[in-house]
């Protein structure tokens, strides 16, 4: 993550994201698989593995929610130091294809990933067991079911609320910060 490509752009301009350069995120595909080589590149043992690999295999493949959502929980069963930054990052291109679908084609559209409380679950699984982050991991996983609120608020989703997994997920990192009390 030292890498200064990191975050920017061709003309070396700032990303939105935290970890994906901008002139990736121009589609789905290329986002993803920008993604998934990341994490092949990094993690030998996650590159050995072929599940997601075999359903990528088909060039004419569309890659959905579910491909997403597998990658967003692959970044928290293999652990890197960018799994959370990457797993926030995704969400939030999905959420920024979504909202820049028309909405009457939002749930119909099989070429426009939409989250689901999985995807949410997945990012905060991840921020969970990203090394170096301990003490910010709970602000973090915080941050990710306020925005989550703000995207339902403004109506960018629907349907999408946090489930127990989502609240105990968050317990746990408050319970694992060391902050006494933070978890009550």
């Amino acid at each position: 993550l030292n890498d200064p490509n990191f975050a920017t752009d061709e003309g070396g301009r700032r990303s939105r994201y935290n970890i994906l350069p901008g002139e990736v995120t121009k589609s789905v595909e290329d986002t993803f698989r920008y993604a998934y080589n990341l994490l092949c590149e990094s993690s030998p043992s996650y590159a050995d593995d072929e599940s997601l690999e075999l359903s990528l295999m088909d060039e004419h493949q569309k890659i959905g929610t579910f491909h997403f959502n597998q990658l967003i929980f692959d970044l928290a069963n293999y652990p890197q130091s960018f799994s959370g930054l990457l797993a926030q990052d995704l969400l939030e291109f999905m959420v920024s294809t979504v909202s820049s679908t028309p909405k009457n084609e939002r749930g119909s559209n099989p070429n426009v990933p939409k989250p689901t409380v999985e995807t949410i679950n997945g990012v905060l699984k991840a921020w969970m067991v990203t090394p170096n982050y301990h003490d910010a991991v709970a602000r973090r996983v915080e941050s990710v079911l306020a925005k989550l609120a703000g995207w339902q608020s403004d109506g960018t989703l629907w349907g999408i609320t946090p489930d127990t997994v989502s609240y105990n997920t968050c317990i746990n990192c408050w319970k694992q910060s060391g902050i006494p009390g933070a978890a009550e």
